[in-house]
């Protein structure tokens, strides 16, 4: 149903954010989350709007200064539709609903102190000296063996499905934090992934802000596994100079986790994952679409190596940005394979090969059932994990403002 507007209506809008962006200004409502990108004369136009000026006397105002015709009636219907109009010609619109978000009375004052200059100096100070840990006992440097802290491999896949749910949720709450701590509402909570329950931040509300400060929620997560890898390591150091002794189990835990959450950090680098990274990325070169622009420069090349297509030849800000970040994708994807060749290969080896020396050659009961029930849970959790991976899911919620006409 197409919405009636005459040329002798005023239109009336609820509380409206603005903010210049490149070529653009993104406008936006808090408390439902919609967004979109608007020209200079869109903006000015639902200036004029709420000011009082009818739709016509609007869009001769427009025309007077911009010096063509728009569509002003398509303009407000578009605005209505992503639920920025309260009422038009004083009828009352059908109210959008209100976006759901944790923690409500959460302030940045409540928060802020965790981002501030002085935390950012502990931090990087206590990194630094577990890296100085690293570089003086390279023992700490992970192993693929660390992945088997038990002899139960029933154990380790019911502990590592455990501790990860645990790490990925303060990964993502780190996300929320700093997204409070930069005034805006977020969301966090528990969502389905294919056939998991995972933690999903919602921090759509990002669009209020200015790149600069967008970066601290996107390098938060990472910045918390930095964190609390420098962590493991103290306690590590604390347990072998014999100041926290840890129970030998608990030490090879801490082992594990290292190793899961460097191999976390390496994951960041799967681009077409769109992770913490790429938005990274995408924020500091001010482009959109860069995996998608990257791939597409990529096998330009690589035909054009072959002789089977020209080569991209292309000038422009743009081009540049595609370029550089093409040596990043592939640097990347380099890292992550090197990595899958280092450690998930050699896990999976040995799990598969001692799983089946316990099914088919040892006659201890205990040790069968230990690797069936293994190998299914270790199955289903990589196949359908790989599978996951595939359709794209595991995404962060950050909905992108859609770009509207005038």
């Amino acid at each position: 149903m197409v919405l009636r507007i005459s040329d002798t209506d005023e239109i009336h809008f609820f509380r409206i954010s603005s903010r210049k962006e490149g070529n653009e200004y993104i406008i936006g409502r808090q408390e439902t989350e919609d967004y979109i990108g608007i020209p200079d004369a869109g903006l000015d136009i639902i200036r004029l709007l709420k000011s009082g000026r009818t739709v016509e006397q609007a869009g001769k105002e427009a025309r007077k200064k911009y010096g063509k015709d728009f569509d002003v009636k398509g303009f407000v219907r578009e605005l209505a539709q992503d639920g920025f109009v309260r009422s038009i010609g004083g009828r009352k619109l059908k109210k959008r609903k209100k976006a759901h978000y944790l923690f409500p009375w959460l302030k940045p004052g409540h928060v802020s102190w965790i981002f501030s200059k002085p935390a950012y100096f502990a931090y990087v100070m206590f990194v630094t000296f577990a890296l100085f840990l690293v570089i003086a006992n390279p023992d700490y440097v992970p192993r693929y063996e660390d992945f088997f802290f038990s002899q139960s491999y029933t154990f380790i896949a019911a502990v590592s499905f455990l501790l990860s749910i645990i790490m990925v949720t303060r990964h993502e709450f780190s996300h929320f934090l700093a997204a409070i701590s930069c005034g805006i509402k977020a969301d966090f909570g528990i969502d389905y992934r294919l056939y998991y329950l995972v933690a999903v931040t919602d921090v759509t509300n990002v669009w209020r802000l200015p790149r600069i400060k967008r970066l601290r929620i996107y390098f938060a997560g990472m910045a918390s596994d930095v964190l609390f890898i420098s962590l493991f390591i103290f306690a590590m150091f604390l347990s072998d100079t014999g100041a926290l002794p840890l129970p030998y189990h608990v030490y090879l835990v801490l082992r594990y986790l290292v190793m899961m959450e460097i191999l976390g950090l390496v994951w960041q680098f799967m681009f077409f994952m769109k992770t913490d990274v790429y938005l990274i990325f995408e924020t500091l070169l001010k482009t959109e679409g860069l995996y998608e622009k990257s791939l597409k420069f990529i096998r330009a090349e690589f035909m054009g190596m072959l002789g089977k297509g020209g080569r991209p030849r292309a000038g422009g800000r743009e081009y540049t940005v595609t370029e550089i970040f093409s040596v990043f994708f592939l640097a990347g994807t380099s890292i992550a394979v090197v990595s899958f060749l280092v450690f998930d290969i050699p896990i999976i080896y040995q799990v598969f090969t001692t799983s089946m020396t316990n099914l088919f050659v040892s006659s201890d009961p205990q040790k069968i059932l230990d690797s069936m029930a293994f190998l299914l849970i270790f199955g289903a959790e990589y196949g359908l994990l790989g599978y996951a991976v595939m359709r794209g899911h595991f995404r962060r919620k950050i909905r992108k403002p859609k770009h509207s006409r005038s």
